[in-house]
């Protein structure tokens, strides 16, 4: 059986994780993250470009629908309300 792997991995994939994650620390961005980490909010914003979706909703349908293969980019479905309010009140 060969592997395929997902578009939204091959984006991830160009993102070197570990400066990423020393990008995230030294900026302390999951400092006050319950819901959701950087990662994960990179992740569902790079599936929601790929994809064009264009409001909240298709974005939390759209990462329900593949959630057995957001498992290998390291993330997992989002409620849409979390998303928001992470986009409004996380530094970019």
């Amino acid at each position: 059986m060969s592997y395929i792997s997902t578009v939204n991995k091959q984006f991830t994939d160009l993102i070197p994780r570990d400066k990423f994650y020393h990008f995230v620390e030294q900026y302390k961005g999951d400092k006050y993250a319950k819901g959701i980490t950087c990662w994960g909010q990179l992740n569902a914003l790079i599936s929601s470009q790929a994809n064009k979706w264009d409001s909240l909703r298709e974005i939390e349908t759209g990462l329900l629908v593949h959630q057995n293969k957001l498992y290998h980019t390291g993330s997992r479905p989002i409620c849409r309300s979390t998303l928001s309010y992470t986009n409004e009140h996380r530094d970019y």
